[in-house]
């Protein structure tokens, strides 16, 4: 399940590319507006995902990812039955709540999974970088 829903997300990102152009046409709006299809979903992908990974941290990893394969699904069936633009971009935007499954999933992975097996926290060059900014720190309060 995890892994259908961050190919469902990866799928969703990118599959309005290719028909902007159509889009355009279907919704009779201009090239601006088309733009915003995209736009609204980047944007709320972006504000969303790290909110919506903090939430999951806090409320449950599994009852946030179903939410937002919820949302995802709302969204896809809003856009997909969208006769004018807002319509399309709130879809869109439903939508982009869905760039919160890629954290969910690895958070309900890293804790599902034995330490052994998801490997160290850090990259040893991570963890030398960490000490470096420690000592540096130190240096220079």
């Amino acid at each position: 399940m995890l892994s259908v829903s961050s190919v469902s997300y990866a799928l969703v990102q990118s599959m309005v590319n290719p028909g902007l152009q159509a889009l355009r046409e279907q919704v009779h709006t201009t090239q601006l507006g088309v733009s915003w299809v995209l736009t609204a979903f980047l944007l709320s992908s972006a504000v969303l995902t790290p909110v919506l990974g903090r939430l999951g941290d806090q409320i449950g990893k599994r009852r946030t990812l179903v939410a937002v394969l919820l949302f995802l699904t709302i969204g896809s069936m809003v856009a997909a039955l969208a006769t004018n633009l807002p319509m399309l971009v709130v879809g869109r935007l439903l939508q982009g709540a869905g760039g919160a499954t890629l954290p969910l999933a690895f958070g309900i992975v890293r804790d599902l999974l034995p330490r052994t097996q998801v490997g160290p926290d850090l990259p040893q060059e991570a963890r030398e970088t960490q000490h470096v900014r420690q000592a540096l720190c130190v240096q220079w309060p």
